[in-house]
Order: C-alpha cells, then structure tokens, then sequence
C-alpha cells in the first residue's frame, strides 16, 4: 500500500512564563449549570479549566447549585470569593435560572426582584424569620462587579444558558428578561458582557433537537457531561469575542483540526508542536464501511488499538501524547546513533507524529490542544521498557499509554541499552526533573544493564542500591512519586520447564529499597514468572522476539509487551491506587 504522510505546518512556539508572584485566577460564581455534583449531570464550570493555559491562570469554580444571585450574596458564598480575589484576578458570574419565584415564601426563598432597578421589597424569610430587603436581579450582579473592580480583578457577566425547549425547531431564549437585565447590569457597572444564552442557543440550533437532548441529563435544564463541554466551548467563543478583555489572552490556543476524506486515510499524520502534553481528539469510523483502527504516536506508542465502527457509525477517542526535545535548561540529552538517525527519532523530533493502521483503518478528523491540565507518567528504563522503533520488536513502557485515560500523558524516557548510571550520564534523569511537575509519577525500571557493570564497589546491594536511593531522593525533592519496578525475566529454562532467573541479586536490591524508602513497588520480576512459564518453554517464544532469523530471549514481541502492560497495570490498582483511578 502507498504511504501517505501528512505534514501540517504551525506557529506555535513556547513561551517561558515568570513564576514570581501568584498566577491570576479565574473565579466562577452561579447554579448549578455551572457546577452540578448530581451523578450524570454537569456544569460547564467543571469543563473550562482545560481551555485556559495552566502557566497562565487558574481556574476556581465556586459556583453551588441552587443559588440565584440573591442567595449567593446573603448565604456568604460571594464574601467567600471576595475575601480571595487579588489585583489581576477574574470573575465570571451567571445566574438567572433560580431568581424566579418566591422571596419570602417556603423552603427555599430565593428569587430577586425582576429587573435591572434600584426598587427594594422588605419581608419576613418564613423559613427563617428573620426579616430581608430584597433587591434587583442586576442590583445584585452589580455588586459583585464593584465588588471584583474594587479588588484590581475584572469581572465578566454571563447570561444565562438555555434550557431544552423547543417550538418550531428552535430552542426557546431569554432575550427579553435576565438576558437583557443581566446585559444593563454589565453595562451600568461597566463589566465585560457575554451573551451565553445566544452563543449557545445558535449552537443548538445548528445541531437540531435530536442531537442536543442528549447533551441534557434528568431534565431540561442541566448538562450531560457532553453537554458540559458544548457549553464550555460555547464560554470560551464568548471569552475571545472580548476584544479589551486580557483573560482572552490566557486561553490555549484554539484546537488544532483536521479533517480527512473517507477512504483517504494517512497512514502517518505529522504536527509541528512545541514540546509539551498534546490531548488529540480522534474520530473513528466511516460513512459506507466498516472500520478498524490502531493509533499510535510518536516512536510507536499505543494509543488506541483496533477500534471498530459499523458502516455509518463514528466514535470520538481521547488520549494525551509527550512531546519533547533533547535540550533543556542546562544541558541535552546525549542520544544515541538509533535515536539520532538519520531521521531523527520521532520521539525527539520537532513534531507530534501519529500513525493510522490496522485492517480497515478510518480516521474521519484529527483534533489536537494543548493538555497542561494532564497528569505525567514518566517512565525510565531500558530496551525492555522504551519505545521500540522497529517491528518486530516491543516494550511494554509503549504499551502501557492505551490503559490510561485523557487526564493522563506517558512520556517514555526508556533508552536502549541504558543502566541508572549511563542513564544519569546521558542527562536522560536530568531531562526528566526539568519537566517533572508536583504530583508527577517517575517508574523506574532498570537492572538488565547495571548487572554487566563492573568494578571495584559495583553490585546489586552496594552501588546500584546507592544510586537508586539517590534517584529517589532526587525525584521527591522535586515534587515527583516514584514507582519502582523490578526487572523481568529473560526467557531461560532448565530442563524441568521452569525460568532461571539470570538477574541475580538486581530485583531483590529493588525490593529492599522499595521497602526502606517506602516507594511503591511493581514487582514485574515476580509477575513476569508465571505469566511466561504458564506459557511454556515453545509457546513463550512468541512473547519474545523469535523469527526464521532472530532467536531473542530478552526482547519482546508485541504480545508479550502487552501483556507486561497488562501486568504492570494490574499491579497498579494496589500498588498505586490513586494513579490506578485514572486507568480506562
């Protein structure tokens, strides 16, 4: 079959962003169309955080449902957010939804006075008896915005989204009441305005009634977690259609997007990107014919394997993918002659590189931001856990991304031929602290390599448990969770059938460290032992790389590498148990 590559040219360059004060945050306050914690339902307040560049700004959403701008105000909500907003700070509001109503009346007297005006209307709260002065619907948005401009931050108002109501193949909007109120407050405290409830009402129409009831949940008036995402879209379109507004400067770039012909699938799709976590949307299917597709990015990593679609049927997937460089600040990695090329490894390259393959492979659209957001599993190892270039050969460090979630990016520092102490000499550790953010997990897998070194003080319990001690040391002082993982075994058998173990005292030195420092430990040695001898002396061939011409007992097929993935993984769930929540 003719290869096809697609190469698309970009401008986007990285840009270093200062540290030395607090970064700006972006408040939001309102309902429950904003943040929702009913099960099936939420609000676009819960989406944005994605589509604002995390070295920017922050995102803090203080919305709570069932409040109308009233409430938020008497119940101390607002005073909650006053109290930490600071000078750069912005404050997105939206209500309208629950100041319709009793004022004074039943359990939850919430609603404002309609209107934009001065007028006030005193009562007695039955739920409560205490007496309250009731003010306007913009009174009270006009508040929070000379609350947030008395504070140096910059206050947005939102109107109110739509609700799932339709007549005459519209949906219904509020352009005649909080709309238009919400709009007068904004203008009268001169606050930045968006017209929410138009934005999202022209992208409902555009999709018809069929395709947005989904986007609800339980009623007309709340989001489905898709629908969460369409509003949020719809927040960020308003957010840029403020010309004088800088939070309009804090956003990620929009997605990169690219759409594709059916039939005319690449097989390898090439993007220009600085280095950094990419989240790629891939929608999958085609609209005559069945499809079949396997995704891999980079040097060969997994992503997505054989996903089907039915004739006419198409299915959107997520995964994150690490891009990087070999410079960083104070040093380059010192790669290898396979890594360098030429071409240089895709792993390395200026590029994020995807590959489409299997039997009936069918990519409808590609669309790539930006994942600041992602969590970053660094792995470090050697042949047995890096990304292999080449068929017919496998690690299971390139197998593990596909078990992972769209919060979560692998970057695969691994290298052939590798030990702890080449790997340090390589500045290949040195390139994983430098991006290496808090939170961050560091496996660490090495052993086949160290135990050929040799030399006055080397050995399993006496330097490699020194320098392991060290990287863990290293790691922690820098934010970053290490996890240890235990060298597998090769495929040597005796004449009874069972393993010999050839990596002598390496795995236990793991296991005390693991135990004295208190790091979690995958003890891929111990696991690795029944799944190959449950295989047997012939059959375990093809979890290794055996052909007419290579006879390789320590590397891996793509079987077998999977299915050390599939052990690390479910290893995981004890081992790691708040990493293993983000497992699909």
């Amino acid at each position: 079959m003719k290869r096809r590559t697609l190469l698309l040219t970009l401008a986007l360059t990285p840009t270093a962003f200062a540290q030395e004060k607090p970064l700006p945050t972006v408040y939001l306050i309102g309902d429950s169309t904003v943040k929702n914690n009913t099960k099936g339902q939420q609000g676009w307040g819960s989406v944005l955080a994605p589509h604002v560049d995390s070295r920017k700004a922050q995102v803090v959403n203080r919305a709570l449902g069932g409040r109308s701008s009233r409430t938020f105000l008497t119940e101390g909500l607002w005073e909650k957010v006053r109290a930490e907003l600071k000078p750069g700070d912005f404050v997105l509001m939206q209500f309208g939804h629950n100041d319709n109503g009793d004022k004074f009346k039943g359990t939850r007297p919430r609603a404002s006075i309609k209107g934009n005006g001065e007028e006030t209307e005193t009562g007695v709260v039955e739920a409560t008896g205490k007496e309250e002065t009731v003010h306007s619907y913009g009174w009270y948005l006009r508040q929070f915005i000379a609350d947030t401009q008395a504070k140096g931050a910059t206050p947005i108002v939102c109107s109110l989204v739509p609700r799932n109501i339709w007549k005459d193949g519209k949906v219904g909007r509020a352009t005649s009441d909080y709309t238009a109120w919400a709009k007068a407050a904004a203008t009268q405290g001169k606050a930045h305005f968006i017209d929410l409830n138009a934005i999202i009402a022209d992208r409902y129409d555009a999709l018809g009634e069929e395709k947005v009831t989904p986007l609800f949940f339980g009623d007309h008036t709340h989001t489905s977690p898709d629908g969460a995402q369409v509003n949020a879209a719809c927040v960020v379109e308003g957010i840029r259609s403020l010309t004088t507004c800088p939070l309009k400067d804090l956003l990620l770039p929009p997605p990169i997007r690219q759409t594709f012909v059916p039939g005319h699938t690449p097989t390898t799709l090439a993007l220009p990107l600085p280095e950094g976590n990419w989240r790629v949307s891939v929608t999958l299917g085609h609209p005559a014919d069945p499809s079949e597709t396997t995704v891999r990015a980079e040097a060969r990593r997994v992503m997505l394997e054989g996903v089907k679609t039915e004739a006419g049927q198409f299915v959107t997937r997520q995964f994150v993918v690490s891009v990087r460089r070999p410079a960083f600040p104070g040093g380059t990695v010192k790669l290898k002659p396979r890594e360098v090329g030429p071409p240089l490894q895709p792993s390395w390259d200026d590029q994020l590189t995807l590959s489409f393959s299997g039997p009936r492979p069918h990519v409808s659209a590609v669309e790539v931001q930006r994942a600041d957001d992602a969590l970053t599993v660094f792995l470090t190892g050697d042949s047995t856990v890096t990304d292999q270039t080449g068929e017919p050969f496998s690690a299971w460090g390139q197998w593990l991304p596909k078990f992972f979630d769209a919060t979560v990016a692998v970057a695969n520092h691994a290298e052939s031929g590798e030990s702890l102490r080449s790997s340090r000499g390589a500045k290949r550790f040195a390139k994983v602290l430098s991006q290496l953010r808090p939170g961050d997990y560091v496996f660490i897998q090495f052993g086949h390599n160290d135990q050929k070194e040799k030399g006055a003080g080397i050995g399993a319990f006496t330097s490699y448990k020194t320098d392991l001690k060290a990287w863990v040391a290293e790691l922690r002082a820098h934010g970053g969770l290490p996890v240890l993982v235990t060298p597998m075994y090769r495929r040597r058998f005796d004449a009874a059938g069972k393993l010999t173990d050839t990596l002598g005292d390496y795995p236990e030195a793991v296991r005390q460290v693991a135990k004295e420092e208190g790091v979690p430990l995958i003890d891929l040695h111990a696991l690795s032992k029944p799944l190959f001898e449950g295989l047997g002396v012939e059959g375990s061939k093809k979890a290794f790389v055996h052909t007419e011409t290579i006879h390789d007992d320590t590397h891996f097929s793509d079987f077998g590498a999977k299915a050390l993935a599939e052990a690390v993984v479910a290893a995981l769930k004890t081992a790691v148990p708040e990493l293993a929540k983000r497992l699909q």
